[in-house]
Order: structure tokens, then C-alpha cells, then sequence
């Protein structure tokens, strides 16, 4: 439902606004859903896994390799493929923060539709 489409709609962003150099961070931003206590659904959008890059000289996991790009990458100079996703996408912030400013610009709406939600729940045991 509305939660599905708000974490596609972040996956998306995020994907828009990651690093790219090669795919492969990007092709790892996804949607995890799992069933917590009672059946309850849980949707998590994640980057990274337990892959193999190369970051610095360093073989590091994807998962690593997310979290650096993600806290660090100001620190960075940016590669040619990302030069040239930031030359194809002039008014985006590609770069650090990628996955919170995702989370950050549907949070508003998500919030919303929580409120909606639980009024509407109210309404129906109401009756």
C-alpha cells in the first residue's frame, strides 16, 4: 500500500542521488521487508551488502563501502561517472547523505499518512 510506494519513492531518490562510478552501489539500494512480532510488516530501505569493492586500495564489503560514501564522500573527489551523472542531473546534490536526504523529503508525507492511518482506525473501532 502507501507505505510500499513512500519506500519505492525513496529508493528511487536514493538511487538518484548516490555516487556512481560503477552500478553497483546503486543497484543495492533496495526495499528489505520483513515480518516482526505478530506478523507485523516491517519495509526498510538499505544499500550495500557483503560484496567485494575496492575502496582506496582497500577491498572492503559493499556495506562498508556504502557507509563511507554515504558519511565521507565530501572528502572525495568524484569519479567520472559521477562527474558525469552530476553534468546529466545539474540541479541534484549527488553525493554524501544520499540515503537520509531520500528518507528526509518523504518523511513529511509519511508521517501524514500515519496520522491519517490511526485516525482512521480510531473511526472504525468507534463504530
Amino acid at each position: 500500500g502507501r507505505m510500499k510506494r513512500a519506500a519505492d519513492r525513496i529508493v528511487m531518490r536514493a538511487q538518484l542521488y548516490v555516487p556512481e562510478d560503477t552500478t553497483a552501489l546503486r543497484e543495492s539500494i533496495r526495499i528489505e521487508k520483513t515480518y516482526e512480532n505478530h506478523g507485523r510488516l516491517s519495509i526498510e530501505v538499505v544499500a550495500g551488502n557483503a560484496s567485494a569493492v575496492m575502496e582506496s586500495g582497500k577491498v572492503v564489503n559493499l556495506d562498508q563501502y556504502a557507509w563511507i560514501i554515504h558519511e565521507r564522500y565530501s572528502e572525495m573527489n568524484p569519479g567520472e561517472g559521477t562527474k558525469a551523472k552530476m553534468a546529466a542531473n545539474p540541479n541534484v546534490h549527488i553525493g554524501e547523505g544520499f540515503m537520509t536526504r531520500a528518507y528526509e523529503e518523504e518523511e513529511e508525507k509519511l508521517q501524514g499518512a500515519l496520522v491519517e492511518t490511526i485516525t482512521n482506525i480510531i473511526k472504525g473501532s468507534m463504530t
